[in-house]
C-alpha cells in the first residue's frame, strides 16, 4: 500500500467519523476558501497587468532622463508629440532632426 493509500483509507474513516453538522461546516468553508482563491488569483492577474504597465513607464521615463542629460532638444521629448519615446529614439539614431 502506498501512501496515496494510506491517506485516502484515513480521509475516509474521518469522512464517515464526521456528523452532518461538521460536514457541512467543512463544505462550506472549502467553499469560501475556493471562491477567496479565485478572486486572489484574479486580482494578482489585475495587479500583474498594472505592474507591467508602470514598468514601461518607468522605462519611457528613464529614457527621457537620458536624453534630457545627454543635452537632445526639448523639442523631441514633448509629451504632446504623436511619436512615441522609442520612435523618437530610433530617429535620433539615424541621424534625423525631430522638430
Amino acid at each position: 500500500m502506498d501512501r496515496y493509500d494510506a491517506e485516502e483509507i484515513e480521509y475516509r474513516k474521518e469522512e464517515s467519523e464526521m456528523n452532518d453538522y461538521n460536514r457541512g461546516k467543512r463544505d462550506s468553508m472549502l467553499d469560501l476558501a475556493d471562491k477567496e482563491l479565485i478572486d486572489v488569483a484574479a486580482r494578482i492577474t489585475i495587479l500583474e497587468d498594472e505592474l507591467e504597465k508602470e514598468r514601461d513607464k518607468k522605462w519611457s521615463l528613464v529614457n527621457k532622463i537620458t536624453l534630457l542629460e545627454s543635452g537632445a532638444a526639448f523639442e523631441c521629448i514633448d509629451d504632446n508629440e504623436k511619436l512615441s519615446l522609442y520612435d523618437k529614439l530610433e530617429l535620433l539614431k539615424n541621424g534625423k532632426v525631430l522638430t
